[in-house]
């Protein structure tokens, strides 16, 4: 099975897709340090959820989101490993989304009754308020059963999907991080985690722009990031962010915002990556409307999509995945 991950801030997490209009990260207090993923909606007309729906649909591949509420009482959205868990095999991998918090916590896993991995569960500095998210991925083909065992502390489990396959799409998104952070923050845990990688990666230049970030800076992050990618995938593609709708540069801007699109071009290009343009679609779209025109039909807010717009980057990922991948 191959593991399709789906990098990059709020965009990738579907702020204002149609389902996740109240953002996951909103209900448990954001915070802009902290290591860790966010929360998802499976179900949101989301860019990485639409990608999914096609994979399922047009490749030998399966997933069921398994309903975990018996597994232990609900806290802050995730289900408290209360008891040992027994999920029935027939699938090729388990990804479990589960919290970290400052209190170390230890989660075993057991394949046919064999120990076969404990997960050490520990955030330093936490992303939303005392929670973190990550990833714990469990191949599993030819299992009959795998077990779940809470070994130390608390263990807090926000989902579970049963793969069955040729591929897996996991949404990577994280909020609000310049591509620095989760280069430092982020990609490591993926690259330990899952066994064999493509990343859809998106280049993240609103946030860097935020954040006051310089052009060269952006540019270097951007670069040291796609190379790291390409090195432990078997295959990366760069998805470029969609222009933004207000006036600038903002007071808190070091320049202007398409300076960072312009930089992203030249890294991706230098590269040699494949680039997915989701800006210049949009570009195309949004020529001769105004703002007020746009926002509440093809965007949601001056700086993120709305469904529509997602439906745009889905279609951009999903031709290209056809020719890179799906040939």
């Amino acid at each position: 099975m191959k593991y399709i991950l789906c990098t990059g801030d709020s965009h990738t997490c579907g702020q204002y897709a149609y389902g996740a209009e109240d953002w996951a990260g909103q209900s448990l207090g954001y915070n802009i340090n902290g290591k860790g993923f966010i929360r998802t909606n499976f179900d949101a007309r989301d860019y990485v959820n639409i990608v999914r729906n096609y994979i399922t649909d047009h490749t030998n591949s399966e997933v069921e989101n398994m309903n975990i509420s018996s597994w232990g009482k609900e806290v802050a959205g995730f289900h408290l490993l209360e008891r040992p868990v027994r999920i029935h095999g027939g699938c090729d991998a388990l990804i479990l989304k589960v919290a970290e918090r400052q209190k170390e916590a230890e989660l075993g896993i057991y394949i046919d009754g064999e120990h076969v991995r404990t997960k050490r569960l520990y955030a330093e500095e936490t992303r939303y308020g005392m929670w973190s998210f990550a990833f714990v991925v469990i191949p599993c083909t030819g299992a009959e059963e795998i077990t779940l065992k809470t070994e130390k502390g608390y263990v807090y489990i926000d989902s579970c999907e049963r793969w069955m396959g040729d591929y897996a799409v996991v949404n990577c998104g994280v909020g609000s991080c310049t591509v620095e952070r989760y280069k430092n923050e982020c990609l490591p845990d993926l690259i330990e985690e899952f066994p064999d990688k493509i990343f859809l990666a998106e280049v993240h230049t609103i946030n860097d722009w935020v954040k006051n970030n310089t052009i060269e800076a952006y540019g270097k992050s951007l670069g040291e990031t796609l190379e790291i990618m390409k090195n432990n995938s078997s295959l990366t593609m760069a998805i470029t962010v969609s222009p933004i709708l207000r006036e600038e540069p903002v007071p808190y801007a070091q320049d202007f915002y398409e300076k960072f699109v312009d930089e992203a071009y030249r890294v991706i290009e230098n590269s040699g990556i494949t680039m997915i343009d989701a800006h210049k679609a949009f570009k195309e779209k949004t020529e001769g409307k105004t703002a007020d025109e746009l926002i509440g039909t093809l965007y949601g807010d001056d700086l993120h999509p709305r469904q529509p717009g997602y439906t745009l980057y889905a279609e951009l990922i999903i031709e290209k995945l056809k020719g890179e991948l799906l040939k």
